[in-house]
């Protein structure tokens, strides 16, 4: 296979080897999140990993056959006629791609497809409002199941006022309206993971626990699944278990958490879930930071200050996996849950310079959510008020332990 790649120079060949594909992946992967990426230069690398013997031109390809090769052949180019066609292409493309999509759909999709674009642009409001249309549209139960559980996705994130009271509701008139057990355990899932956040923790744990009894129990029929169906189901249970986890978290059982939290990730990694997987590593992080807490009452330092160590590293794990898809909003609470403990190793350090060190970690974890929060158009959400709050609690508990007259007074 050959791949060429555009340049104003002159035209030249290579032949790509594995380690410099894999070293160009890495480097644009890497870069943070306000850097421009080449996805060209990803895919491609992908692309020629995967084939035997290939080739990659570097230059202005469509030139040389217009200048060099074909006058050999003896073919004159009308250069004008050549640009009207092409831009007749184009214009007939970019009218046609997506009208012929939206005819073909009745309003009921195209209003739930509004809600998805209005989410991906951060205006939740609206997003709602669309769901809202969508259901004077609902023709059958399926239909309103599906635009039920959208609008109580959106009020789960949206987050203002009564929003996870009404997200309960209608997840619960969701699962009453399901004949579908694997849609059933989907839905008891996500109404796990908001009456987790309403801190029922019991009832999301019953919640959580009956998703997941749902889900084993017709293993078989997700395996008679078509492929693309079969991933999903998969995935909607490696969410299942990562919400079990969380809901054995909130009741104190680090372990039993952990490993479900294990269990998750291995079903991501096969399914090549890299976002999946980050909400994992950074579950697993707030296990060991809690665990860590609860040792330091128990007066065992050495102890806690292993268990800090360790959510630190599943928490860089999760940022790294939120880079590389570029998810600003688990970013944000990625480097919040990663500050988290070294605000406690801050409270643990024996000298001053330690306490510096981790002081400087936390502080920068904090900021680095709020930068990201402030991404967010056209306002932040209000979790970004409680990163605002944590940063100036940091300052506070720093002020009480430094010995440092001018770091406490900045």
């Amino acid at each position: 296979i050959f791949w060429s790649q555009y340049d104003e120079g002159p035209l030249s060949l290579y032949i790509p080897e594995e380690d410099r594909l894999l070293w160009e992946i890495e480097k644009e992967e890497n870069k943070p999140l306000e850097e421009k990426r080449n996805l060209e230069l990803l895919n491609m690398n992908k692309v020629l990993l995967q084939r035997g013997r290939k080739f990659v031109i570097i230059g202005n390809l469509g030139e040389f056959i217009k200048v060099k090769l074909l006058p050999l052949l003896g073919v004159e180019i009308d250069e004008e006629k050549i640009k009207e066609k092409a831009k007749e292409k184009e214009e007939a493309k970019e009218r046609g791609i997506f009208f012929t999509w939206a005819k073909s759909k009745g309003k009921f999709e195209k209003y739930l497809f509004l809600s998805r674009l209005f989410e991906q642009a951060g205006d939740l409001n609206k997003a709602i409002k669309c769901c809202d249309k969508a259901l004077k549209e609902v023709k059958n139960e399926q239909q309103l199941i599906k635009a039920k559980e959208r609008k109580a996705d959106l009020y789960y994130k949206r987050q203002e006022g009564d929003d996870e009271e009404k997200a309960c509701e209608l997840y619960k008139e969701c699962i009453n309206l399901s004949k579908d057990p694997l849609e059933r355990a989907r839905l008891k899932t996500s109404l796990s993971n908001v009456l987790r956040r309403r801190r029922k923790h019991l009832e999301s744990y019953n919640a959580a626990k009956e998703a997941k009894r749902e889900y084993e129990e017709n293993l078989d029929k997700m395996e008679s699944l078509g492929e693309e169906e079969r991933k999903k189901k998969k995935l909607d249970y490696a969410r299942c278990l990562n919400i079990y986890g969380l809901s054995l978290y909130s009741l104190g059982k680090f372990e039993e958490a952990r490993e479900s939290f294990s269990e998750s990730i291995k079903i991501k990694q096969e399914l090549g879930d890299v976002d999946g997987i980050a909400e994992s590593e950074n579950a697993i992080s707030l296990t060991f930071t809690q665990e860590g807490r609860r040792l330091i009452t128990q007066e065992k330092k050495g102890e806690a200050k292993e268990k800090f160590f360790k959510a630190i590293e599943h928490a860089e794990k999760a940022l790294d996996c939120r880079r590389k898809v570029g998810n600003f909003r688990g970013y944000a609470q990625n480097s919040r849950n990663l500050a988290w403990p070294y605000s406690e190793l801050m409270k643990l350090a024996s000298n001053e310079d330690e306490k510096q060190k981790y002081f400087k970690k936390a502080r920068d974890g904090y900021k680095a959510g709020i930068s990201y929060w402030n991404r967010f158009y056209p306002a932040p959400p209000t979790e970004s008020i409680l990163f605002r709050n944590l940063l100036a609690k940091l300052y506070i508990d720093f002020c009480s332990i430094t010995q440092d007259e001018k770091e406490k007074e900045k």
